[in-house]
């Protein structure tokens, strides 16, 4: 009764005065330290029950599972995996689901693949818990997949989990159509009202780009939970919306729930987008006051957000004053003093960040890249272009290619910027191609501009600041019927 409460340490204290414990006392209380949170404690249980001669069932195994899973106790969850199959206990449909979470929720999707494959494929619950293993390890194409050969080779329906799984899939993806026929499929079977449903089609529909489509869903939800609300603040934040996202905020401090992390990271970005400096102040000693000053994920964001308001010192401060600083943490005070210009300090903050032992990813080269560019840094740009494969064996990205091409733009050699979008192992977006038109027109060059505006129209057929650009270049070079010509195309 006192687990089920939230009273773990009432419970704690009835179940220490208890004579005689069996394995019902003893899951209740694995459970109960389960429910609010204390997943060492879960797990320590397990074992101290064993040492008192009590043998684990499957309703020990699958909370103690459950605990590993949210902790990401691998070692912990591969002990209870071995304890699953001395007892005989591995093939048991919730047990066998609860290891397959286990191993996805710990990024072992190998080993939750090779427990699936193996299981019986006749109960929904296995094939919900793979699909969302997939989707919460970036695997969206394989958890599409998963659904399609749940219905095609076992002739399952899919029921409301199933689509609450996916739904992250179509986010990755960016797939509105996908996501638009999830919910489609939702509507037709009935699955609404669903609280967990509709918010987790708003967090699809605001990172797929259909705001319109969030907007509508949380205006019919019946009952909203701060879950909700984070999901809608995020989809408009998402989308560019940041003064409404701002709005939808104020509107939630009215309402009987309090912001949490969640809540405030959402919300910090469009604080630095709007850029003012007074209300980010503001929202940061907010946070202050919601004890989440130690958060480092909230404190990345406060970083940001002063270094986008103009006051690149707080930000400095903020960062040094931090007592655990992730990749994140560096990537972002390494951009925040990109966006100032301040290049050098960037390349040492590079440096010191690898004395730390933190190891840089693909974001991390992206802000040096981008501090390089902003700074006139040739060499130094390129040597660390060439590092990433190199050194770190990361794959440059689009947003890396960007980067350089800027780099080769500012010094005025437009034919070598040519060449290097011709040799990208990429295919070039209109950014890149917008790139090179910004270098052409900087430099003089229309016929690099007509180049490379050609390339830019083929993708964006709308893209007027192109034209106005081109319009532009040919009116400074006198070339007045191609002016006329392109004005009225």
């Amino acid at each position: 009764m006192y687990a089920e409460n939230w009273r773990a340490d009432l419970a704690e204290k009835v179940f220490g005065e208890m004579r005689e414990r069996d394995v019902v006392s003893w899951n209740s209380m694995i459970s109960g330290f389960l429910s609010v949170g204390d997943r060492w404690s879960s797990l320590a249980l397990l074992q101290e029950m064993q040492v008192f001669g009590m043998r684990p069932d499957r309703y020990s195994l699958i909370s103690a599972l459950g605990a590993a899973s949210v902790e990401c106790y691998l070692r912990s969850g591969r002990e209870i995996h071995c304890w699953a199959i001395r007892s005989g206990l591995e093939s048991e449909l919730m047990v066998e689901t609860s290891l397959v979470d286990m191993y996805c929720k710990c990024g072992k999707v190998d080993y939750a693949e090779r427990l699936f494959n193996s299981a019986s494929k006749e109960n929904i619950v296995t094939w919900n818990a793979m699909i969302d293993g997939y989707a919460s390890n970036a695997l969206p194409s394989e958890s599409l997949a998963c659904m399609k050969s749940m219905q095609d080779d076992c002739n399952l329906n899919p029921d409301s989990i199933t689509m609450i799984n996916l739904l992250p899939a179509c986010a990755q993806l960016g797939s509105l159509r996908i996501g638009k026929s999830v919910h489609g499929h939702s509507i037709r079977k009935c699955f609404f009202p669903n609280m967990i449903l509709e918010t987790a089609l708003i967090n699809m529909y605001g990172a797929s780009g259909g705001l319109k489509g969030a907007k509508y869903l949380f205006g019919k939800m019946a009952e909203k939970s701060l879950i909700s609300w984070n999901a809608i603040i995020a989809a408009h934040v998402q989308n560019g919306q940041n003064e409404e996202a701002l709005g939808l905020f104020q509107k939630l401090r009215c309402e009987p729930l309090e912001p949490d992390a969640i809540t405030i990271a959402s919300i910090l970005p469009a604080f630095a987008e709007v850029a003012l400096l007074r209300e980010g102040r503001q929202i940061h000693g907010y946070v202050s006051k919601l004890g989440l000053g130690s958060n480092t994920y909230i404190s990345n964001s406060i970083i940001y957000m002063y270094a986008k308001c103009g006051d690149l010192g707080t930000a400095q401060q903020i960062f040094d004053k931090m007592l655990i600083k992730d990749v994140v943490s560096w990537n972002v005070i390494i951009m925040a003093h990109a966006i100032h210009g301040c290049g050098a300090k960037s390349i040492a903050l590079f440096k010191e960040m690898k004395t730390y032992g933190v190891e840089p990813n693909a974001s991390t080269f992206y802000s040096l890249l981008m501090s390089c560019s902003i700074s006139g840094l040739v060499d130094e740009g390129w040597g660390y272009f060439n590092q990433m494969r190199r050194s770190y064996n990361i794959d440059p990205g689009i947003e890396h290619y960007g980067c350089v091409l800027d780099l080769i733009g500012r010094t005025g050699n437009l034919d070598r910027a040519k060449e290097f979008v011709a040799q990208m192992p990429l295919v070039p977006s209109a950014r890149i191609w917008g790139s090179l038109l910004t270098a052409s027109r900087k430099h003089g060059n229309v016929e690099m501009a007509e180049y490379a505006a050609k390339h830019i129209l083929s993708l964006e057929h709308d893209n007027t600041g192109c034209c106005v650009l081109l319009s532009n270049m040919y009116a400074e070079a006198g070339r007045w019927e191609d002016f006329k010509a392109s004005n009225h195309s």
